[in-house]
């Protein structure tokens, strides 16, 4: 009996050792994925001629996040689920309090972000980047060119008119 449970066991651990590895070493290259996007995305911001007004913000506790005009923080967030590939993007306030959801992509085994951005590429990146937060400079200046003051509220309120238009 005892060669039937030292087999059995041996077995056993072998297999769970092939499955634990196989786990680490995906988890491993989905950290390196999203740690290349943001470097990426960081170098892009700050390498562009463009004044974006954006900042890097120096928290990365909760992903990689952007000052806009030292006001609104602009956040990019991994999934917080297990070996989950999508990537939140969102306007919150100084308290990293959400005011709007942005938009999503997914990150693949690939490199690619949505399938088809080589997260790699700078301008590709960068232009992703700025698609998902355009709606937010688009806001922002209508207010400002009209000469309206813009609490959080009543951003939520015209962000979500300009989604649903």
């Amino acid at each position: 009996m005892s060669n039937f449970i030292t087999g059995s066991m041996t077995m056993i651990l072998s297999e769970l050792g092939e499955k634990a590895d196989f786990i680490a070493r995906r988890r491993r290259e989905l950290n390196t994925l999203w740690h290349q996007y943001g470097n990426t995305l960081t170098q892009a911001i700050t390498q562009t001629k463009t004044p974006l007004h954006l900042s890097i913000n120096c928290s990365t506790d909760n992903g990689l996040s952007f000052w806009l005009f030292s006001h609104f923080l602009i956040a990019v967030r991994p999934d917080a689920n297990f070996n989950d590939h999508r990537l939140y993007y969102r306007l919150e306030t100084r308290e990293n309090q959400p005011v709007a959801g942005l938009g999503e992509a997914r990150l693949g085994d690939d490199g690619l972000l949505d399938g088809a951005i080589n997260i790699r590429q700078k301008e590709a990146v960068l232009l992703h980047f700025l698609h998902q937060v355009r709606p937010v400079y688009d806001l922002l200046y209508q207010a400002v060119e009209r000469g309206e003051s813009l609490k959080t509220s009543s951003f939520e309120q015209l962000f979500h008119q300009a989604k649903s238009a």
